[in-house]
Parts: structure tokens; C-alpha cells; sequence
């Protein structure tokens, strides 16, 4: 099914006005009355009642549905309520799901402009690669890597079958190597996605935080956060919570003030 969009405006009218596409694909796999919700909520985001579709599309996740086409509009509608830390949220936990969304990457992107404290600008072959490895979900390369054992397998079965000596058998000794060295790579890079997933990384929600020397009040502010960065988790006491942006930047905030990934 095609996508409905809402009007894309780019360069500087773009940055002012805040225009995104909205995903209406009708998701095969949400059950009646999750659809029913997806559909009230692009219908409400289109009239400009972006309350009433943030209600439809977190009633979506709070039935247990994961799709990344209505965290996607989630965002979208979050952005039009201003709330930049929960849009920047929402598409975040979206990529995790449809990580070569062409349309999610350009409204991620466009609010990493919007966002108060800037990441460090990556060269762009790190973003390459970034991209690349993020180009997959975690069962799509676990798929990849179960496909080349299997291939390997088959490579391996007709090497020992296969008549005629060595030379019959070195095309298949080849390729064998050369899938048992993507299987690898498949691994390794499933591994990774796991491993990145499962990490405690947040995003902060709130306009802006201070982060203080320990989790009281009466502690020293160190530095301050605004809403959309993206924070590592650590120890929480009470309700507060430590969080770190590198090993040298870290301290205290109160945990309602970020939403882990």
C-alpha cells in the first residue's frame, strides 16, 4: 500500500515550518482494534489534533503491538505538540524496526538540527558504516546468518560427496571459505545489534535537566541536558537515576526526566 504524506517542505522552510511525511500504511499484522486506533490517529493528526493521535498511537503500544510505522507517527504528532525529547524517543525506538524507513531517517535527522546539545559530527565514513550496520533489524541478521549456515552445510555435504578428486572439489572448498567468512561477519553483526539493544541507553524528555555530583538536590549541578540527547543509564537511587554521556560526562538526574530506548 502507498504511503499517505503530509507535506515535506525542505531547506530553510523546512526548519521553520517542521513539516514531516505521516506513515499510513495499514499494518498487516495489528489486530482490529489496534487498527481501528491507527486509523483515528492519522485521521486526528490530519485535523491538526496531534493530542488525540498521541492517545490513538500510544493506546497501539500499550497493547503490546510493536510496529514501527506507529511509533513513527508517534513521533511525528509528539513534534507537533513541541515535545522534541519524546519525538526524538519515538523514532528512536522506530528504527530499531525499520531501520531503512527512508522517512524516518530524514525526521530523525531533521530533529538532530532542532536538538539543543549537538552530537559530535561523525566523518562520513563512520556514518557509513553506522548506517550500514543499522541497516538490519536483529532477526533480519539473524535470518542472513541462519541462511548461511545452512548454505554452508549444503557446500560442506556436496564437498564430501562430490567425485573427481581435488580439483572437483576445490570450486566448493572456495566457497565454502568465502560463506564461512560472511557467517562471521552475520554473527558478529548480529551480535552487535543484540548487544546495542540491549544496552540502557534513554533519551532525555524533559525541556532541560540538571545533572548533579549525586541524587539529592542539594547536590552540585555539574552541567545541564535538554530535551532529544541521548544518555547511558547507570545506578538509580530513589528517584533519581545516573546517567553518562561519556566516561568523563556523568552525574545524577530524577528519572522522570529520561525514558530509556
Amino acid at each position: 500500500m502507498s504511503r499517505m504524506k503530509v507535506l515535506w517542505i525542505t531547506g530553510v522552510l523546512a526548519l521553520s515550518a517542521g513539516a514531516e511525511p505521516l506513515g499510513s500504511e495499514e499494518p498487516a499484522a495489528l489486530p482490529e482494534a489496534p487498527l481501528a486506533l491507527f486509523q483515528n490517529g492519522n485521521e486526528a493528526y490530519a485535523e491538526g489534533d496531534y493530542e488525540t493521535a498521541i492517545a490513538s498511537y500510544q493506546g497501539i503500544v500499550a497493547a503490546g503491538v510493536e510496529n514501527g510505522t506507529v511509533l513513527f507517527n508517534l513521533g511525528n504528532a509528539h513534534h507537533k505538540q513541541g515535545d522534541l525529547g519524546r519525538a526524538i524517543l519515538a523514532y528512536e525506538r522506530a528504527r530499531r524496526l525499520i531501520p531503512r524507513d527512508r522517512d524516518l531517517r530524514e525526521n530523525r535527522d531533521y530533529l538532530d538540527v532542532l536538538k539543543h546539545d549537538k552530537s559530535p559530527e561523525a566523518s562520513t565514513g563512520v556514518r557509513a558504516v553506522r548506517r550500514a550496520v543499522h541497516s538490519l533489524t536483529v532477526s533480519e541478521a539473524a535470518r542472513a546468518a541462519l541462511a548461511l549456515w545452512i548454505v554452508l552445510g549444503l557446500l560442506l555435504t556436496l564437498r564430501i560427496l562430490a567425485r573427481g578428486g581435488r580439483r572437483a572439489r576445490r570450486p566448493l572448498e572456495v566457497a565454502a571459505i568465502a560463506i564461512l567468512v560472511l557467517l562471521v561477519g552475520a554473527l558478529c553483526h548480529t551480535g552487535y545489534l543484540i548487544y546495542e539493544q540491549s544496552r540502557p541507553d534513554a533519551i532525555v524528555i524533559a525541556e532541560q535537566v540538571a545533572i548533579r555530583s549525586g541524587p539529592s538536590e542539594g547536590d552540585v549541578t555539574e552541567f545541564k541536558l535538554h530535551a532529544g540527547t541521548r544518555v547511558r543509564l547507570g545506578r538509580h537511587s530513589g528517584d533519581w537515576v545516573q546517567v553518562a554521556l561519556s566516561e568523563e560526562l556523568r552525574g545524577w538526574c530524577r528519572a522522570r526526566a529520561v525514558e530509556g530506548i
